[in-house]
């Protein structure tokens, strides 16, 4: 687990007012520790109808809901998990783009309908495109080496699940709050909505 501290932010006690912030520049810290997560499907995350942002505010706001589910299951401290989105990405270079040359004109070095050379395009270099995404929802131990606490996540994964489901649908608020997937202005105004749709889907795909 790598962080990394960037900045800062001055409130003040009782009332959080904001009074000050400011950037920092701080060598990332790595952490060795053990970790439960969920893969959500490719398939199923380009089913949801909405946008790729959308998407991945009902990803962050449902691990939110995981983390606060967690802690009750396993009884620890909310600050002895930790709680971090990442993807399994798989990437493909870019096709080569052939050069287009006036009928009768040549290129150096060779004749006009000659592609380019192997693994180069126009500029001289191949990029590298996303082919999948799939999210990873990991809710790891925030101590080196672990203490014990993501195994017993992974016996209770449908629990955990169905316990998320039922607090995100039972809370009263319209799209989003502290008390289930964070507030609004941190995870979009439909963060509630597909975090609860993606929910929905994964019970529906369980054997």
């Amino acid at each position: 687990m790598n962080t990394q501290v960037v900045g800062f932010k001055k409130v003040k006690f009782h009332t959080m007012e904001n009074v000050g912030s400011g950037e920092l520049s701080l060598p990332e810290q790595e952490m060795h520790t053990t970790a439960f997560w969920l893969t959500l499907p490719r398939d199923m995350m380009e089913s949801l109808p909405f946008n790729s942002t959308d998407r991945l505010d009902g990803v962050n706001g449902l691990a939110k809901a995981l983390e606060a589910i967690a802690t009750l299951l396993v009884m620890c401290d909310p600050r002895d998990l930790g709680t971090s989105v990442g993807e399994n990405a798989e990437l493909e270079l870019a096709p080569v783009p052939r050069l287009a040359v006036p009928a009768g004109a040549a290129l150096q070095g060779g004749a006009a309908n000659d592609p380019p050379e192997a693994g180069k395009g126009s500029s001289g270099k191949r990029t590298l495109v996303r082919k999948i995404f799939e999210p990873n929802i990991y809710l790891y131990d925030s101590y080196p080496g672990g203490v014990g606490l993501s195994e017993p996540l992974f016996r209770m994964c449908n629990s955990l699940l169905e316990k998320a489901r039922k607090l995100i649908t039972e809370c009263p608020c319209p799209s989003g709050c502290p008390s289930c997937v964070g507030p609004a202005g941190e995870i979009g105004e439909k963060g509630k909505e597909v975090a609860l749709e993606i929910l929905r889907r994964m019970k529906r795909d369980q054997p």
